[in-house]
């Protein structure tokens, strides 16, 4: 071996020994009542508690979402690279509360089911409870403990030392076999449902020491240690008769059983099957019991051992106990096959013939609403119900959360392929189309329920994923349909056919970006090769159910949307073209903006306003405010209007006291009819400027201006705007294209 990699192996050692000693993996029993005793709510805590402390571990954030504020748990966020959660806050709450009910009762006695269309992240979710389990587990924290039990090779040690005869005299101190070498082992038999050691204790006297150490707790905390899974738990069956043969062969003395006793620390694992644990839809019962069978260890067991019938158990839901189970499509199996969870989940308990399993276990569940239809219609279904709590995870109905998904999609396509701006938006925002439900204005209050009525998808898309209200509703008609947005997203989610059930699935979505990037006829992976795809794709229709549905005014129209977000796409890249001819200062538009704004102001508390070339204190310029009015869709008097403006500046600063006022922000919708306004006035010099990029490769212009102009366009749609250079030119013809269409 070279000295390099002697080294090597020695930083190794020294890590692995110095890790395994820092996170405490054995323990002797005394060690471990101690650790109790200083951390009892730790230590003391059911599955469920352990859920809810790992949501707890890794936090809450409050966000802002389409013009309300949700808090979101952290650890769906997932670790780099891996699985994520978009959206979904009003789920991870919903399931945060029950997990938090089962801690707070001391026991779980309903299977949470999550239900909702393929792919609406029923499984992420799972997922990431899980991974958040495994790595809070690693933590100081979230650190867990079974036990072993232990035995001496007699021929190694003095066997009355040891106390395989005779008794330790009168005040002597215990001894333990936890730390004895391999080689002085002659077996080490574990609990397969991963009993805590504090089982150990009689329940008279865990009661007691239970009082003891929760003194001085809150008495929320202190309610629940007191819980009846941690004061009348009881050991396995293989441990329990371990136990009563060992008490029965030492007399009664207790300290000389937990001799016998190694603690160790374990930690969740998916992939190892301990504390999460999957189960698949397999037509197989999920635990089972075996007889051990005798091998040459348990010759070295005491005596009062040799002649005990042990069963040792085993199965997914033995793998899963002290932490989370998920049943993955749980409907996909037989109702036969499930019935045993009435029991299980109500009382806690696994029948296994002559055994009877206590387990502490959260139990999860997914199944698509196809099944659980179905289901409903069973006779079975009224005494599953009672022992199920259904969660509904729809599709995503927010934009932005869309958006993740397709994200990392596209990235990774990147690797091999270029990509252009927009194009997993443009995969998004048709996503959501189809899967908005048109509302039903006439339960709305009268001021609002034509507004309601003329809402189209687009519009609604764009209420939910920023609260953007559509621009030809005036500030009065603003509020109104923001107010009413709470009752518009819950419209549905009662009723059999939410919204959030029908449309394109994520997976799918996901297929269209992949086939889109292996056409041969774009040059990238755009938005232009997703329509093109998406085009095709909707012809399909005997092969998805959403594209079945019939169009109910402008919803559901899945191939009008293509033209929809084509339009949508077409502005986006229109704005950025133009800002890449740098035809204008883009600070031009906001002294505009602060100019106009400045008069209105004035106009309205009846100030004066500071001429900036002169010095001089003027009045409001009617000419100022009506040059940029005349350019707006006002249904209402300019001085109405003017001071609806006003008021919107004025709550603004009560929301946001330390914020600077910036009107490209607050009013939209000016700040872009100020640059329609000025582009418009450009249109001959803007298709110049396009026609010579279209003829670059073949033809450069002569102009030198122009030549400029164009070089510098090209420059900053790859710079400024991220645009590969085989997207250029079929930006433009896009976009050219388009405009003609326009006229």
């Amino acid at each position: 071996m070279t000295e390099d990699a002697g080294r090597i192996l020695d930083d190794v050692q020294r890590r692995v020994t110095d890790d395994f000693a820092s996170v405490r993996r054995i323990l002797s029993f005394e060690e471990y009542i101690d650790a109790v005793a200083t951390d009892p709510a730790s230590h003391l805590r059911t599955a469920a508690q352990y859920v809810v402390d790992a949501f707890d571990h890794f936090g809450r954030e409050s966000r802002t979402c389409g013009g309300r504020t949700v808090e979101r748990f952290r650890l769906f966020d997932g670790v780099e690279d891996g699985p994520f959660l978009a959206g979904h806050e009003d789920v991870q709450a919903a399931i945060y509360r029950e997990l938090a009910s089962f801690a707070e009762s001391g026991r779980v006695d309903k299977l949470l089911l999550l239900h909702g269309p393929n792919g609406s992240a029923k499984s992420t979710i799972a997922q990431l409870i899980a991974l958040a389990m495994e790595r809070y587990s690693q933590t100081d924290a979230g650190a867990l403990y079974r036990f072993y039990w232990v035995f001496p090779r007699p021929q190694s040690h003095d066997e009355q030392r040891l106390g395989f005869a005779g008794g330790r005299t009168e005040g002597s101190a215990p001894e333990t076999f936890a730390f004895l070498p391999p080689e002085d082992l002659a077996a080490r038999l574990p609990c397969e449902l991963r009993d805590p050691p504090f089982f150990l204790v009689p329940p008279d006297e865990r009661r007691a020491f239970v009082d003891r150490v929760t003194d001085a707790l809150p008495a929320g905390a202190a309610g629940r240690l007191r819980n009846p899974r941690v004061l009348d738990g009881d050991l396995s069956p293989k441990s329990k008769a371990i136990y009563e043969g060992l008490l029965a062969s030492y007399h009664g003395d207790w300290r000389r059983v937990m001799a016998h006793v190694q603690v160790e620390r374990f930690f969740v694992s998916r992939r190892f099957r301990c504390g999460a644990v999957t189960i698949d839809p397999q037509l197989h019962v999920d635990a089972t019991a075996r007889q051990v069978t005798a091998d040459r260890s348990t010759d070295y067991l005491p005596p009062a051992l040799h002649n005990l019938g042990l069963i040792e158990p085993g199965g997914d839901l033995v793998d899963a106990n002290r932490g989370l189970v998920e049943f993955g499509d749980f409907l996909k199996r037989p109702v036969d096959m499930n019935k045993y969870l009435l029991q299980t989940v109500e009382t806690g308990t696994v029948s296994l013939g002559s055994l009877l399993l206590h387990l502490d276990l959260v139990f999860l569940g997914s199944t698509n609403e196809n099944h659980l239809d179905a289901f409903k219609k069973s006779i079975d279904f009224t005494s599953f119900k009672a022992r199920m709590e259904l969660v509904q995870v729809p599709y995503l109905l927010r934009l932005a959360d869309e958006l993740r998904i397709y994200d990392g999609v596209t990235a990774a396509i990147g690797r091999r392929k270029p990509v252009a701006p927009h194009t997993a938006r443009v995969a998004a925002l048709w996503a959501i189309l189809t899967r908005l439900q048109k509302p039903h204005h006439q339960s709305y209050p009268d001021d609002v329920a034509p507004t309601i009525e003329k809402l189209t998808p687009l519009e609604k898309a764009k209420l939910y994923d920023t609260g953007e209200a559509p621009a030809w509703l005036n500030d009065e008609g603003r509020k109104r349909l923001r107010r009413v947005l709470p009752r518009l997203r819950r419209e549905f989610r009662d009723a059999v056919y939410y919204e959030g059930r029908f449309g394109a699935s994520p997976r799918e979505v996901r297929g269209i970006l992949h086939d889109a990037s292996h056409r041969s006829d774009h040059p990238c992976l755009s938005p232009l090769a997703v329509l093109a795809t998406l085009e095709e794709f909707v012809l399909e229709k005997h092969v998805y159910d959403f594209l079945q549905l019939e169009p109910n005014g402008t919803y559901n129209d899945n191939e009008g949307f293509i033209g929809v977000v084509r339009d949508e796409y077409h502005a986006w890249v229109t704005a950025e073209l133009e800002g890449a001819m740098e035809l204008i200062d883009e600070g031009e538009y906001e002294r505009q903006c602060t100019g106009y704004f400045s008069h209105v102001i004035a106009f309205t508390r009846g100030e004066t306003v500071l001429d900036e070339r002169t010095g001089r204190a003027l009045p409001a310029s009617e000419d100022t405010m009506g040059a940029v009015e005349r350019l707006l869709d006002i249904h209402e008097p300019a001085e109405v209007f003017r001071k609806n403006l006003v008021a919107r500046i004025g709550a603004f600063r009560v929301d946001n006291p330390d914020a600077p006022v910036v009107y490209r922000e607050l009013f939209p919708d000016i700040f872009g009819a100020l640059r329609q306004d000025f582009f418009s006035k450009r249109r001959d010099q803007i298709e110049r400027v396009e026609q010579a990029l279209i003829e670059w490769e073949d033809a450069p212009p002569s102009d030198a201006k122009l030549r400029a102009r164009a070089e510098r366009t090209m420059r900053n749609m790859r710079e400024t705007y991220g645009y590969p250079e085989e997207a250029l030119r079929e930006v433009i013809l896009f976009v050219r294209k388009h405009r003609r269409l326009d006229r």
